[in-house]
């Protein structure tokens, strides 16, 4: 069936998207060749959806506002925890890279403990309690801040304390 008041069609579409252009006779209307599109085709067509979700544990069912309201509160949910994960994951890191370089700047003295001890568990007793310099390190840490790389679960007797570290 041939909508009134049409003279040409061209598709005008390419990689970029989709366009269809509606050439209208002089003497038509724009706004009533439309509406005889939207009646007469299916340019316009509308159908229900029966939108059922689990909506805090319980089925509920959703409008399309509802709908976008707990999907954003679920993204912003999954991202806050996954930064929150990283964050941790990368204090630690920092705390394991920390440890190292007061190592390297301490490196004879620990070498030379090591090797004096006689056992394994009396090496790394030793290490823990003795206060190591902080050399070059104090300002590569003061720049990061003392608590960047401080694990929640990291006891306060470790790491910086009386401008000495603490391993």
């Amino acid at each position: 069936k041939r909508v009134e008041g049409i003279s040409a069609l061209r598709d005008e579409s390419d990689k970029d998207g989709m366009r269809i252009v509606i050439e209208i006779k002089r003497d038509a209307v724009g706004e009533v060749v439309l509406n005889n599109l939207y009646s007469q085709t299916q340019m316009q067509v509308s159908f229900g959806i029966n939108m059922v979700a689990l909506h805090q544990g319980q089925p509920k069912l959703l409008t399309l506002k509802e709908c976008l309201e707990a999907f954003v509160r679920h993204r912003r949910e999954v991202v806050t925890r996954r930064t929150i994960f990283e964050l941790r994951k990368a204090r630690e890191r920092a705390h394991i890279l920390e440890g190292l370089a007061i190592a390297l700047v301490n490196i004879d003295p620990i070498i030379e403990l090591i090797r004096r001890a006689p056992t394994p568990a009396e090496a790394k007793a030793a290490l823990v309690s003795q206060a190591w310099a902080l050399g070059n390190v104090a300002a590569m840490l003061a720049r990061a801040g003392d608590d960047a790389a401080r694990p929640e679960w990291l006891e306060p007797q470790y790491g910086i304390r009386d401008g000495h570290y603490h391993l």
